[in-house]
């Protein structure tokens, strides 16, 4: 460092070492903003917002709240919200959850959706799968949606806690 000193003392006058500087200066804070800018990532697409739980509107007499006969049908009511004048495309990861023990099941649906412009409500019918046995469990799922090709912002959905009883084969229900 002492031997390049030297030599720019040398053969350069002071005006030369000073604009020489001012260059290695100014290139210096161009790379770094160059950098800066391509290592900085654009804000994560939002259009979708929070979801309220979803009402479920199974009843059965003598169980207080929601509840369904396992293998039933469970009917919802929930609202989904998109800030965008056009349809988002959104990829759905569903699972229900068992409360009572903590287990979570990865089941029936994985795949894509569509979140129309504005908060439309919809009623929605979802049939138990057989993994779904009596207990209190919720109904969730993940909307991530998919803007220009890019995973937005996640948003997750979750239905009221409600139970699920036994089908009494005696019955035939």
């Amino acid at each position: 460092m002492t031997r390049l000193r030297n030599w720019l003392w040398a053969h350069f006058n002071n005006g030369t070492r000073g604009l020489m500087l001012a260059v290695v200066v100014l290139l210096g804070a161009v790379g770094f903003a160059a950098f800066s800018e391509a290592n900085h990532a654009a804000p994560l697409a939002d259009p979708l917002g929070d979801y309220d739980t979803q009402i479920v509107h199974n009843r059965i007499e003598g169980i207080n709240g929601p509840a369904v006969v396992e293998g039933g049908v469970l009917f919802v009511t929930g609202t989904k919200c998109n800030a965008t004048d056009a349809p988002v495309m959104v990829r759905v990861d569903r699972s229900w959850v068992r409360v009572d023990v903590g287990e979570r099941i990865q089941v029936v649906f994985n795949g894509p959706g569509v979140r129309q412009p504005g908060c439309p409500t919809g009623d929605f019918e979802n049939l138990l799968p057989p993994e779904i046995v009596p207990g209190v469990w919720y109904q969730t799922a993940t909307d991530v949606p998919i803007v220009d090709g890019l995973d937005g912002v996640p948003r997750t959905w979750v239905t009221q806690n409600f139970t699920v009883v036994a089908r009494d084969v005696s019955s035939g229900a």
